[in-house]
C-alpha cells in the first residue's frame, strides 16, 4: 500500500530511529547464557583477529620499503582502523577478570596513544599534498594568463578600414620572456628537490612511528595471550582442580602446543612445563600421567620449553618413568616421545642437554628394551626416534650403552622385515645403525647381527609414488643415504665389501648414482653413494666392480663423478 511504499522511500534517512525502534522493542524474555569460550578458542580467535591487522602491517611496510609516500596516508589510515576493530572486540573472561590497571589495559592505551601519533603524522602529509596541489593549479592558471598577455601583442589585427595591422612585441620583451622561463625552470628543480626531502622525512617519521606500533601491538598480542593461557596453567597448578579441570585443561595445552612454536615458549614461560611435571610425580594424579607426558611431550618441542624442563628437574623424571618396570606401556611410550622431542635434531638451539649425559646408559636400555618388547607400530617408531636422536645429540658416547644394551640386534632384526615397516621407522633404524658404524666396536656389532643384509634391504627403499607427502619422500631420501653412510663405514673390511657386492648392494648403489628417479633426484644421496661405491673399490679387486659397470663412479675425481651425475647441473655457457 501507500503507506508503506512511503516508509520504505524514507528508511534510509531515518536507519538510526529504526534502530532505535527495534532496539526499544526487543524481547523482554532473557536469552539463555552462552557457553564462555574455551582457552583454546579463546586462543585463536585473538590470532585470527592479529592475522588480519599483521597482514596491514605487511602492506603498509611494503610501500614504505618501496618509498611510494603516495599510498602511505591511506594504508596507515587502513592500519589504525584494523587495529582499532580488534581493540572494539570484547575481550575474554580471563581479560575482563585482569580489572583496569592490568598490563593488558596499560598496553591498549600504549597502543591507542601510537595510533593516535601515527593519525597525526598522515593528517599532516595529507594536508601537505592538497595545499602542494592547490598551489600547483594556482601557479599554472598564472602562468596561463601572463601567457595570454605576452602573445597578445604579436596577434594580427583588423583595421577600421578593412586593411591587417600586425602588431609586434618589442625585443626587450622577448628576451624578457626567456628569462623568466629559466627562472621558471631553476624554481621547479627546486620544487621538485624540496618537495623530495619533504616526502624522505614524511616517510621515515611514518616508518618510525609504524616500528614502535609494530613492537606494541606484538607485545599487546602476547598480553593478551598470556591472560588465556595463564588460566589453564593455573588449573594445572591448583590442588582443588578437580580431575575434569585438569584434564580439560591438559587437552587444552596439547592442543595449544600443536599450533606452533610460539605458543609453546608463552606456555613455558608462564610455567606450563612445570605443572606438567608436577601432574607427573602427583600420586594422586597417576591416572593423568598419560596424558600429561603428551602435554609435555608437545609443549617441548621449543628450546625455551626443553630448558625449563631441564631446570625443573624434568629429565629425573622421565627418565625414572621410563626406566621403571611397573611403568604401563603406554606410559613409557608416551615418556619415550619426550625423550625423542627434546633431543629432536630439527629444535634450533638445542645442542646439549646435560642432565640426560648423566643418564644415558639406562636411558638407552630402557628404550631398546621398550622397542623389543612391543608390538605396536608406533611405540617401536617412537622408542627407535629417540634412540636415533640421541645418537645425534651424544654423539659416540651412546655407542658403548647401545652395544651393552643390544640396540643393533633390535633395530636390525626389525630391519629384516622391509615390507612391513614405515618410511619413518627404517629411517630411524638407519640413523641408529649408521651412528653405530663410526666407532669400530659398533661396526663389528652390527656386522656380526647380519648389519649387511639388512643395510642391502634398507638401500633398496624408493620414494613414494606421486602423489605422495613430501615427508615421506624426503625420508626415503635420509633411508638412502644413511644406509649408504652406514654401508661406507662398514666397507673398510674386505670380507664386508664382498658380501655387500654378493648381496646385490653395489649394483643399487650404481643405479642409485645413475638414476636420478631412483633417488628423487637428491644429490645427497649421490654424494653418499659415490663415497661406498670408492671406499668398497678400495677394499676389494677392482675386477668385481666391472661386472657392475661402476668405473665412471670410482675411476675419476670424485667431482667429476658428482658433477657428471648430479641433478643440478649448470651451464655457464
Amino acid at each position: 500500500n501507500g503507506s508503506l511504499s512511503h516508509w520504505l522511500l524514507e528508511v534510509r534517512y531515518r536507519s538510526e530511529t529504526e534502530c532505535m525502534n527495534t532496539l526499544q522493542s526487543k524481547s523482554l524474555a532473557t536469552e539463555p547464557p552462552l557457553d564462555p569460550l574455551s582457552t583454546v578458542d579463546a586462543v585463536r580467535q585473538i590470532q585470527r583477529r592479529a592475522h588480519a591487522v599483521s597482514t596491514e602491517f605487511a602492506r603498509l611496510c611494503q610501500k614504505l620499503e618501496q618509498h611510494q609516500s603516495n599510498r602511505l596516508p591511506a594504508l596507515s589510515r587502513s592500519l589504525v582502523a584494523h587495529i582499532n576493530a580488534f581493540l572494539r572486540e570484547p575481550p575474554g573472561p580471563s581479560a575482563l577478570a585482569a580489572g583496569p590497571k592490568s598490563a593488558l589495559c596499560r598496553q591498549i592505551e600504549v597502543v591507542r596513544q601510537i595510533c593516535h601519533r601515527l593519525m597525526e603524522i598522515t593528517i599532516t602529509v595529507e594536508n601537505k599534498s592538497t595545499y602542494k596541489e592547490k598551489s600547483t593549479k594556482y601557479f599554472q592558471n598564472s602562468e596561463e594568463v601572463i601567457t595570454i598577455k605576452h602573445v597578445l601583442p604579436d596577434t594580427e589585427m583588423q583595421g577600421e578600414g578593412g586593411e591587417s595591422i600586425k602588431v609586434s612585441s618589442s625585443p626587450e620583451h622577448k628576451s624578457g620572456t626567456e628569462s623568466r622561463n629559466k627562472v621558471k625552470e631553476c624554481e621547479d628543480r627546486h620544487t621538485d628537490d624540496q618537495k623530495l626531502a619533504e616526502d624522505m622525512d614524511s616517510t621515515k617519521e611514518i616508518a618510525q612511528v609504524v616500528t614502535a606500533l609494530g613492537h606494541a601491538f606484538t607485545r599487546l598480542v602476547d598480553i593478551m595471550l598470556s591472560v588465556e593461557i595463564k588460566e589453564v596453567v593455573a588449573c594445572l597448578d591448583d590442588d582443588s582442580s578437580s580431575q575434569e579441570s585438569v584434564t580439560s585443561a591438559l587437552r587444552q595445552i596439547t592442543s595449544l602446543g600443536v599450533d606452533g612454536g610460539h605458543i609453546c615458549r608463552l606456555i613455558a614461560k608462564l610455567g606450563g612445563v612445570r605443572a606438567l611435571l608436577g601432574l607427573n610425580v602427583e600420586p594422586r594424579r597417576r591416572g593423568l600421567r598419560v596424558a600429561a607426558l603428551r602435554a609435555l611431550a608437545t609443549v617441548c618441542c621449543v628450546a625455551d620449553g626443553i630448558a625449563q624442563l631441564e631446570r625443573a628437574g624434568g629429565i629425573e623424571v622421565i627418565v625414572e618413568i621410563l626406566c621403571d618396570e611397573a611403568s604401563p606401556e603406554e606410559e613409557k611410550s608416551e615418556a619415550s616421545a619426550v625423550l625423542a622431542q627434546i633431543t629432536s635434531p630439527w629444535v634450533e638451539g638445542n645442542h646439549s642437554i646435560v642432565s640426560l649425559h648423566r643418564h644415558i646408559t639406562p636411558v638407552v636400555a630402557a628404550l631398546t628394551g621398550l622397542v623389543r618388547s612391543t608390538d605396536s607400530a608406533e611405540i617401536f617408531l617412537l622408542g627407535s626416534a629417540a634412540l636415533a636422536n640421541i645418537t645425534f645429540l651424544e654423539g659416540g658416547s651412546c655407542a658403548s650403552a647401545m652395544i651393552a644394551a643390544g640396540t643393533a640386534a633390535v633395530l636390525l632384526r626389525a630391519a629384516a622385515d622391509t615390507q612391513g615397516l614405515s618410511v619413518f621407522t627404517k629411517d630411524q633404524i638407519a640413523t641408529v645403525i649408521a651412528s653405530l658404524c663410526i666407532s669400530k666396536a659398533g661396526a663389528e656389532e652390527v656386522a656380526r647381527e647380519g648389519g649387511v643384509q639388512a643395510l642391502v634391504g634398507l638401500l633398496a627403499t624408493r620414494p613414494p609414488q606421486h602423489p605422495a607427502r613430501m615427508p615421506e619422500v624426503t625420508a626415503a631420501e635420509r633411508v638412502q643415504q644413511k644406509s649408504a653412510i652406514a654401508v661406507s663405514r662398514l666397507c673398510s673390511d674386505a670380507v664386508l665389501s664382498s658380501e655387500v657386492l654378493s648381496l646385490g648392494g653395489g649394483a643399487r648403489l650404481v643405479r642409485l648414482c645413475k638414476d636420478e628417479a631412483e633417488r628423487n633426484h637428491s644429490d645427497a644421496v649421490l654424494v653418499a653413494c659415490l663415497a661406498a661405491l670408492r671406499k668398497i673399490a678400495s677394499s676389494c679387486d677392482r675386477e668385481q666392480l666391472k661386472c657392475i659397470d661402476a668405473a665412471e663412479l670410482v675411476e675419476p675425481r670424485l667431482l667429476d663423478s658428482f658433477l657428471s651425475f648430479s641433478s643440478r647441473q649448470e651451464s655457464y655457457v
